[in-house]
């Protein structure tokens, strides 16, 4: 009787190193808190990488369109003007979150939060008003 159980167990070591459970399908391990920490700052120099654009063009589009008539101006008529705002636009976000990052890095917690924003927000602006060219 002992040794059966020693099979089982051998045999349960042997589908536990090939991740799977005793039906044989694969087991779903769960990451620690390194590994997810990993995973997404993976995840992150993938998107910081790509060339992708930051704001999809069609809702860009249509807000410009909505401002514009808002303001009842003729201006952003021409392509390479909306392109030339969008390009600002993710310039500007990018900048905002990358601070906001740090924010978050300096704070000790994982993720950014709105607080962060209004504070990289805030700091931006006191940073204009000091640097102000007269």
């Amino acid at each position: 009787m002992p040794s059966n159980n020693k099979r089982k167990s051998a045999f349960s070591r042997m589908l536990a190193r090939l991740g799977r459970n005793r039906t044989g399908f694969p087991v779903r391990r769960v990451l620690t808190k390194k590994e997810k920490l990993e995973k997404v700052k993976r995840e992150i120099r993938v998107c910081q990488m790509s060339q992708a654009n930051v704001i999809t063009k069609t809702p860009f589009e249509r807000y410009v369109k909505e401002l514009v008539r808002e303001n009842k101006t003729d201006g952003m008529s021409t392509q390479g003007a909306k392109e030339a705002l969008m390009e600002a636009a993710q310039i500007f976000v990018t900048e905002l979150f990358e601070d906001a990052e740090l924010v978050r890095e300096h704070a000790k917690r994982e993720t950014v939060m709105p607080q962060d924003i209004r504070l990289v927000r805030t700091l931006w602006a006191k940073f204009q008003e000091r640097h102000r060219l007269v």
